[in-house]
């Protein structure tokens, strides 16, 4: 998903380099500018308003061509500016469960041993993991490709398996000196799993996916962190 994310970017921002040598479109693009159009776009955190992402910034685009034509100002490489500065900025919070210090059961044995049957805990609750055999890229461009619904049902199946991990994980009895790496990989995963869900159930609009996408790519990171730091705990504790 990261890779398809950068390359819609990475078009835009040529559409928008190629704009910028038209005649008239520096003036254009301060007025846009002045008409707020460079500000970040970012959504409430609940579903009904992610959803209407890419109304809302299509909204935005159309008011700021008339404004610009009002101006004599427009140009369809202006336009193609506008959007390609606009586009960037819409992005999605996405909205998850979360855990806090409170949520797990923790234990005063920071001992080997004990550090030991934490570990072996967590290979058995994160197995969910080990079903989601198809990268999510992979799926959602196979979707893409051939917009055939089995794709976006792996998909959802993906994030119900990550879920899974979250809650047996949750269960957990975790050392005290791991509790905020702990609760780090479950809103991790959390995270993780809803943006999955948005994917699908947003997959017919193409400005709010690619929002999410960059949802994903963060997620995506987080996910890497977390488990990062997991790592690093037991390569410390467990020498």
């Amino acid at each position: 998903m990261r890779e398809t994310a950068r390359q819609k970017d990475a078009d835009l921002t040529a559409i928008a380099d190629i704009a910028a040598a038209g005649q008239g479109a520096d003036a254009a693009y301060d007025l846009a500018a002045n008409l707020g159009i460079h500000a970040p776009y970012a959504t409430s955190s609940t579903p009904e308003e992610i959803a209407q992402i890419g109304t809302s910034t299509l909204s935005r685009i159309v008011d700021s061509y008339m404004e610009l034509a009002r101006h004599h100002a427009y140009t369809p490489e202006v336009g193609a500016r506008i959007a390609a500065s606009v586009a960037p900025s819409v992005r999605a919070d996405i909205p998850y469960a979360m855990y806090d210090d409170t949520s797990v059961a923790t234990s005063s044995d920071t001992s080997r041993k004990g550090r030991v049957a934490y570990r072996a805990a967590l290979q058995t609750s994160l197995a969910p993991f080990k079903k989601n055999a198809t990268y999510e890229l992979g799926l959602y461009d196979a979707y893409m490709k051939t917009h055939d619904a089995k794709f976006l049902a792996q998909i959802k199946a993906a994030a119900e398996n990550y879920r899974d991990a979250a809650s047996l994980t949750a269960k957990v009895t975790v050392p005290q000196d791991a509790v905020g790496i702990h609760v780090g990989i479950l809103n991790a995963t959390q995270e993780f799993a809803t943006t999955l869900d948005f994917i699908v159930d947003n997959i017919g609009d193409p400005v709010t996916s690619l929002a999410l996408l960059r949802s994903y790519d963060k997620a995506e990171d987080d996910m890497a962190d977390s488990f990062g730091a997991l790592d690093a705990y037991f390569a410390e504790k467990l020498p």
